[in-house]
């Protein structure tokens, strides 16, 4: 999203032989979503219990980066990219006020004379001559038909053409002004809480199922930009929605044999209808130029996950686990961007357990996570066109490690 408006610049004018671009770009961000969480569990009976609880979410995003020393190159050789296409949106604006520049000329009476004639008079120089000429080439003229237009019809064909050379300089002052350096210095801040839900149920000593419902969470991150900042807003605007959706919960576990242990569970999503803000890479594209092309970020489906989980027993005090884990959220390709995404995965996993001693325990595990690669396409940009197109792949694999100690009281 940051090189966006750069990886633009040799498709855009290829046509005044753009050749190559290049940039200093650094960019570091962190994200920290903290879990506190309070809870009670009530024993109904033998069979049955049940739990409520609330979680709070501080939560905590920060990005920093920039984009500086822009260049182009035409040729063979480099420029400051804003210079040079803003000296462009200089000459297209010429020619788009090129109707009143010719009236005076008009109006002394040579309205019925050629360009070779005034420049063979003295009245205007080669170089003027040449830029009249520059911009009836550009409305694909040829040089037989200019030569034989008076003042007069070269007027009319620039005074329908203005309002179209006055947008494509419209359009090259706006690349200009998005080429100069930019600055990213955004912190987005937000608390959330989500009420739970939980009853367990035990028909016996060998079975037990488990129910838990967490609440949707609505987490509004505000964001704040720093003196330096001047691209943030148009990549977060003001406020980005990070709400969690509810989520069910449902566990199986069966320990009926001494040396194994075993759990079941199933995980749904309710991650349909909830507001997850505006895509981030529609922002970066259409931020400046057409806010109504910015697409929500959307679910197709309700998202799931389906885990297995065994336990083997080797002694009273020292377990070994293994697992596995496969889950799809749903997304929709206008979820996606390069700052957030979400694939379909799976995982694999394995752990131990060491009863120190009589109340302590240690737990320690890792797993490792496949993502599934997911290609996007993205249609249309506000200076190359609705005809323009380009696709991002998005894919990842992570590997968690983690220790836990637990002391019984009771």
């Amino acid at each position: 999203s940051f090189e966006i408006p750069i990886s633009k610049l040799v498709p855009g004018f290829s046509a005044q032989g753009a050749k190559g671009y290049s940039a200093d770009l650094s960019f570091n961000g962190s994200s920290i979503f903290w879990g506190i969480q309070l809870g009670a569990t009530y024993k109904i009976s033998d069979m049955l219990s049940v739990f409520g609880g609330v979680r709070i979410m501080p939560s905590k995003n920060v990005y920093e980066g920039s984009i500086k020393n822009i260049q182009i190159q035409i040729g063979d050789t480099w420029y400051p990219a804003s210079a040079w296409v803003g000296n462009l949106a200089v000459g297209v604006q010429a020619y788009a006020n090129m109707p009143t520049t010719l009236q005076p000329y008009i109006d002394q009476g040579a309205g019925a004379y050629t360009l070779a004639q005034l420049e063979g008079a003295g009245k205007i120089t080669a170089v003027q001559k040449a830029g009249v000429e520059g911009g009836l080439k550009l409305m694909g003229l040829p040089q037989d038909q200019i030569n034989a237009m008076n003042m007069n019809q070269i007027q009319g064909a620039y005074t329908v053409a203005s309002p179209s050379f006055q947008q494509k300089a419209n359009q090259l002052n706006e690349t200009s002004q998005n080429l100069q350096d930019k600055e990213v210095d955004t912190e987005q801040t937000g608390t959330g809480f989500t009420p739970i839900l939980g009853v367990n149920f035990s028909p016996n000593e060998d079975w037990n199922i488990a129910v838990k419902y967490e609440y949707k969470t609505i987490l509004n991150l505000k964001n704040t930009f720093g003196e330096s900042d001047n691209y943030g807003e148009t990549l977060f605007g003001k406020e980005t929605s990070s709400n969690i959706p509810g989520i069910l919960g449902i566990g199986l576990g069966y320990k009926g044999l001494d040396w194994l242990e075993a759990q079941l569970s199933y995980t749904a999503y309710f991650n349909k209808g909830v507001d997850w803000g505006a895509n981030t890479r529609d922002m970066a594209i259409w931020g400046s130029a057409d806010k109504t092309k910015i697409r929500p970020r959307e679910i197709e489906k309700m998202g799931y996950e389906l885990g297995l989980g065994l336990q083997f027993n080797l002694s009273e005090k020292f377990a070994v686990s293994v697992g596995g884990l496969m889950g799809d959220m749903g997304v929709a390709d206008s979820y996606q961007s390069d700052f957030s995404y979400s694939n379909p995965s799976t995982t694999v996993g394995a752990g131990i357990m060491w009863k120190v001693g009589e109340r302590l325990t240690l737990d320690a595990g890792f797993s490792d996570t496949f993502y599934k690669d997911q290609t996007v396409t993205y249609n249309g940009d506000p200076d190359l066109g609705e005809s323009f197109s380009y696709k991002d792949t998005y894919g990842k694999t992570t590997f968690d490690f983690a220790v836990g100690l637990s002391y019984s009281i009771f």
